[in-house]
């Protein structure tokens, strides 16, 4: 039995493997002084939230004490990205069948993701090919926006594979998936946000526009967007049973 002090700190949610149930995850940290940080899954069903038995995650060599970045896990529920702005912005292993958290491709030490700066907002492609995270502060400083390809075969790749689609003089800014595919990233102070509009594909060709949404009259944006599960936004596939033909 757990005697110590568990704070969440960070909440997401995706798709689990089974029909029509979730994940809800947090990343909570002990207070206790050698305790390491630990995931936290929910389970949710039709019949709520199982809140007696928590998946829990330890990882070990991963610790973070600062709270401010976003949490976030790919759409087809393999990836989990955690951005904690001074402490590093890391990549983790999800099991949407289990709810465990593991270190990516099970590796301890190689899944920090090189950002040249604060981690603070995180975001996967529809296909869960590509992460985008954007760096910041709480006070203006220099903020930049990055792509890194997931499909290459090792981390040392995907951290080589970094790619700067635009920087800027601002604050920390979250990035978040759309309906429509594309990936809008928030402009503190701003009458407009900037918008990936092909955010499956690498580099240049995935068309970054920069402050090219505007909000309408009077509305300004802040650090952050209003989150959406992101599998949810994922197309459905519909078969035809006695065929097996696609029928969308």
């Amino acid at each position: 039995q757990r005697q110590m002090c568990i704070r969440d700190r960070k909440v997401t949610a995706v798709k689990a493997k089974q029909c029509n149930t979730y994940w809800v995850i947090s990343l909570s940290q002990q207070s206790s002084n050698n305790g390491n940080n630990e995931f936290y899954a929910y389970k949710v069903s039709d019949t709520g939230v199982d809140t007696s038995n928590p998946v829990i995650s330890e990882i070990n060599n991963f610790r973070t004490s600062d709270v401010r970045g976003y949490l976030k896990v790919s759409p087809d529920g393999t990836k989990l990205v955690a951005a904690n702005m001074r402490d590093g912005t890391f990549i983790f292993d999800f099991d949407d069948e289990t709810g465990i958290v593991t270190n990516f491709n099970s590796s301890s030490n190689t899944n920090q993701l090189s950002t040249n700066g604060n981690g603070y907002g995180v975001e996967f492609s529809t296909s869960s090919e590509r992460l985008y995270i954007s760096t910041g502060n709480s006070s203006a400083t220099q903020e930049n926006l990055y792509q890194f390809d997931l499909t290459l075969p090792t981390f040392s790749e995907i951290n080589n594979s970094r790619f700067i689609l635009h920087s800027y003089f601002n604050t920390r800014s979250a990035l978040q998936l759309g309906p429509d595919g594309k990936i809008y990233w928030s402009s503190e102070g701003s009458n407009n946000i900037s918008v990936i509009n092909n955010p499956n594909e690498i580099g240049a060709a995935v068309n970054y526009s920069h402050q090219s949404v505007n909000l309408g009259t009077g509305v300004f944006a802040s650090q952050g967007l209003p989150p959406f599960l992101s599998s949810l936004l994922l197309p459905i596939e519909i078969t035809d049973s006695n065929t097996n033909e696609i029928i969308n």
